[in-house]
């Protein structure tokens, strides 16, 4: 044995070890839940993600653009990033990562998927942001999707299981070591196929357009509503008006001038009528209940004083 070429293997060896464990890692859980609509696809995705090896800053590349983006620490909190979009990714920057603490972020994308005969073709891309050691990636299909018996086919990578939650088939992949170090945008695609018990319906810019057209109609009615509504009010208080004018036609001369005395005022009491007409007492007790009954006066009793004021439109 030829010790002088084994002693020098060994010793570069022990050196790359700690080189090699060096590298920065993670393990990655990612669940993504499609909902369709005609032929647009959104994905609610959670992204999961343990640092190994890498303390300070990290950047997450994403495959497309993402909206409603948040990022959360392994308390719980929300935290703050730097998000740059390109043509085809979205790069999240996060400050202050952590040794082997994980960090949850959770955003929503949207494609257009194509079909064939009815065969919805769907693809997650990942674009894998360190070497990752631990993958798993589960895709929730749209409610009412079903896999063909063909469907093998187009399952890439090989699927790890399939199962249903009650209302919609789970696909999960588990990959192990992805030994990718500068992946420079690499991107790996989960791709499956899926048909529908009933097609979905259609665009969803066409149920805006119908719902814009419902409220429109909607908001025309109770702008109609309120003017029927308030011409009857008008004419309800010009009906009154020519109502009181047709009692005070027919007023004796003595009962309009009391009626003037009260309606020049704001408020007078009873017994200072006395004193401007020079009528009795009784007259102008009599005149007074006459105007109440028709109603162009309020009376108001006030002790053993009666206040009153001119009943205005």
């Amino acid at each position: 044995m030829n010790f002088k070429l084994i002693l020098p293997a060994l010793a570069l060896l022990l050196l790359a070890m700690p080189i090699v464990h060096a590298y920065p890692y993670s393990n990655i859980n990612i669940s993504a839940s499609l909902s369709q609509t005609g032929n647009v696809v959104i994905s609610n995705v959670s992204y999961r993600i343990t640092f190994f090896n890498l303390t300070g800053q990290a950047s997450i590349p994403l495959f497309g653009t993402v909206s409603s983006l948040h990022i959360y620490n392994s308390s719980g909190a929300e935290i703050a990033f730097v998000k740059t979009v390109s043509p085809e990714f979205t790069f999240v920057n996060i400050s202050d990562v952590s040794q082997g603490k994980t960090y949850l972020l959770t955003f929503f994308s949207s494609e257009r998927v194509s079909a064939n005969d009815s065969l919805y073709q769907y693809s997650y891309s990942f674009v894998p942001p360190t070497f990752v050691r631990s993958l798993s990636i589960m895709l929730t299909l749209p409610f009412g999707a079903y896999l063909p018996s063909q469907n093998a086919s187009f399952l890439s990578p090989p699927i790890y299981t399939i199962s249903s939650n009650g209302r919609s088939i789970q696909l999960v992949w588990r990959l192990e070591n992805q030994t990718y170090f500068d992946h420079g945008n690499f991107v790996l695609p989960f791709s499956t196929s899926y048909m529908f018990y009933s097609q979905p319906t259609s665009q969803p810019q066409d149920q805006y357009f119908f719902v814009g057209i419902i409220v429109l109609v909607v908001g025309v009615l109770i702008v109609l509503v309120i003017l029927v509504m308030s011409r009857k009010s008008v004419a309800a208080k010009i009906k009154r008006r020519n109502t009181k004018a047709q009692i005070i036609s027919i007023l004796t001369p003595d009962e309009r001038k009391v009626l003037d005395m009260i309606r020049r005022r704001e408020s007078i009491y009873q017994h200072e009528l006395l004193e401007l007409t020079g009528f009795s007492k009784a007259k102008i007790s009599k005149i007074v209940s006459k105007l109440v009954n028709y109603r162009l006066v309020k009376k108001k009793q006030m002790g053993k004083i009666n206040e009153l004021k001119f009943n205005r439109p």
